[in-house]
């Protein structure tokens, strides 16, 4: 399981739910291992890094798996937002083989981000949002609003809300523990994925092109979306889906929408259990089922 950015394996293992992702897999029969890369909730993450730079830390996690298990027999992923983002870099460029995922669900979006329509409007300020900010209050921006908070901190806030209508409230009251932040640096790479619609290196170099989808050749994956999700357009996992389906076998990709779901909720909401894991499930146990008779 890659979670996203200023996020860590708390969204996957969330304590303030019934029933958490980590825990319904588990029950499924399924080994489950989470990585916190160099963009999620982790003081690395201050150091700058990029979604570019966090396929290395998918790539070390791949490796310790099959350390661990001395084979490097391919395994189900689940990827959330720049994890997502992360992982398809990696396996555009060829960092991380294709050969050691058996399916994937790519949860949000995959190599063509689109910003949703109010980080669209933020993106195309005038005057970038993070250059202001960096100017203003440095440039750590923290995803927790705190009695301490500066003014400018507290405008960016405003600026920068995100709903949870679907979090319960003991989710709620620990925000604190689950997020963190994330540099100007990354976020302007992201800025820039969000508004040009697709995966690009730290030159900002697009990575999908015909000879690098080739990699993906033969992978099930399964898109998910929130209806409503303000941070990625669903039409980022359309577009994926389309592009792929359009290259290779219509077979080998799904793709769902959970209405009334956002971004963070498809996985921490209160009734994710019940809503959206299951889909995951049934797609990862039919990519062991036909890989089995196939």
């Amino acid at each position: 399981m890659i979670p996203g950015a200023a996020v860590d394996h708390q969204i996957y293992a969330l304590p303030t739910i019934k029933t958490n992702a980590v825990e319904y897999f588990q029950a499924a029969g399924y080994e489950v291992f989470c990585v916190t890369h160099w963009m999620g909730k982790t003081p690395n993450a201050q150091r700058g890094y990029t979604a570019y730079d966090a396929r290395l830390d998918i790539l070390a996690s791949f490796e310790e798996i099959h350390r661990i298990h001395c084979s490097e027999q391919p395994i189900y992923v689940i990827s959330h937002c720049m994890g997502s983002i992360a992982l398809s870099a990696g396996l555009l460029d060829g960092t991380i083989k294709s050969a050691w995922i058996k399916g994937l669900t790519t949860s949000q979006v995959f190599f063509n981000p689109i910003a949703g329509t109010v980080n669209k409007l933020k993106a195309a300020s005038p005057v970038p949002l993070t250059r202001v900010y960096r100017l203003l209050a440095g440039n750590w921006f923290s995803c927790i609003s705190t009695e301490n908070d500066t003014l400018v901190q507290r405008l960016f806030n405003q600026v920068l809300l995100w709903t949870h209508k679907r979090l319960n409230a003991a989710t709620h009251d620990n925000l604190s523990k689950f997020l963190g932040g994330i540099t100007m640096r990354a976020l302007e790479l992201l800025m820039f994925t969000g508004t040009h619609g697709y995966v690009v290196n730290n030159n900002r170099e697009s990575l999908v092109t015909p000879a690098n989808l080739q990699c993906l050749q033969g992978m099930p994956i399964l898109f998910i979306s929130g209806g409503e999700n303000v941070v990625f357009s669903p039409e980022g996992t359309d577009k994926s889906f389309t592009t792929l389906t359009a290259v290779f076998a219509l077979k080998d990709y799904e793709r769902e929408v959970f209405d009334g779901y956002g971004h963070l909720d498809c996985w921490m909401g209160s009734q994710a259990s019940k809503d959206v894991y299951p889909t995951v499930l049934a797609h990862a146990e039919k990519t062991y089922i036909d890989n089995f008779t196939g």
